[in-house]
């Protein structure tokens, strides 16, 4: 295209945008691939997730979904982007990482006892030791509404 007629092509564009989307349709979404209860995350999982790798834009890590959850220590900020803290649902306990969710850190703080969290599971080593870990992608109160899983 030639560069005198990119404003005239970007106006276009803006005004048929305008007409047709409406703000539900710019809103991001989450695609949940199933629910999954802390407890049911162990070894066979984690080595079965990582058989469906690599991962990447074309095959994205699968997305669970846990209902009343616990915040059962922290959120802890990490260099200022970032928060950590342990989840805990019926008496299991894994560590979680939000990234670049600091802004966030009051939200986990004033709804500790019960959240909606959506997740990814990784498998991290720090220090020579191999741990689960919960990547979150999201955390909503509960609506006791199911979640619609495709």
């Amino acid at each position: 295209m030639d560069a005198s007629r990119v404003d005239a092509f970007r106006s276009r564009l803006d005004a048929y945008a305008r007409a047709r989307l409406q703000p539900e349709d710019l809103r991001p979404r989450l695609r949940i691939d199933a629910e999954l209860d802390l407890h049911e995350i162990d070894d066979r999982l984690v080595g079965g997730l990582a058989q469906l790798g690599p991962f990447g834009a074309g095959n994205p890590r699968p997305v669970f979904h846990a209902r009343s959850v616990e915040v059962a220590r922290g959120p802890r900020t990490i260099k200022e982007r970032h928060i950590r803290m342990s989840l805990r649902q019926d008496g299991r306990v894994l560590q979680a990482m939000a990234w670049r969710a600091a802004d966030a850190a009051p939200f986990f703080e004033a709804n500790r006892a019960a959240l909606d969290v959506a997740f990814s599971v990784e498998e991290s080593e720090f220090r020579g030791e191999r741990y689960v870990e919960l990547h979150l992608a999201d955390a909503r109160l509960p609506t006791g509404v199911p979640v619609v899983v495709p």
